[in-house]
């Protein structure tokens, strides 16, 4: 029984002495905590200096995202009015060959139209109507 309350004495030794390191490590944290406190109290120009370079820095990534924005911008448009180039040039490709069909309607009409003025007048065609190709 008299050896009970030895091992209790080193339990507790053992308990305070981790105690006691935690308090000291504690304590030098504190310590240095209230000397970066002290600093900013009396350092009021390094705490203007960082708030000023916190902001510049927020306005540098401010402006590097609106640059990328712009940029992306950029591309889009330039891809969309290449493609509205592709179309136009289409589309004009598209009327000139409407255009020249047209014309040709026109003279194949108008040969018709003669060639029916001579059938009356006359009496004959220099070709039968139903030979008659259209030219695509």
């Amino acid at each position: 029984m008299f050896g009970f309350p030895k091992i209790h004495e080193q339990g507790v030794l053992v308990h305070l002495k981790k105690n006691i390191t935690a308090l000291r490590s504690e304590r030098t944290a504190l310590t240095s905590l209230r000397a970066t406190l002290c600093k900013f109290k009396f350092n009021k120009g390094s705490c203007k200096e960082r708030l000023f370079y916190g902001v510049t820095f927020a306005t540098v990534q401010l402006n590097y995202a609106a640059d990328c924005a712009l940029e992306e911008s950029k591309r889009t448009l330039i891809a969309a009015s290449t493609e509205e180039q592709a179309r136009l040039k289409k589309l004009d490709e598209e009327l000139r060959n409407l255009g020249g069909r047209q014309t040709n309607q026109i003279r194949v009409a108008d040969e018709v139209l003669r060639a029916k003025v001579c059938y009356c007048t006359f009496g004959w065609l220099p070709f039968p109507l139903f030979e008659l190709v259209v030219p695509q």
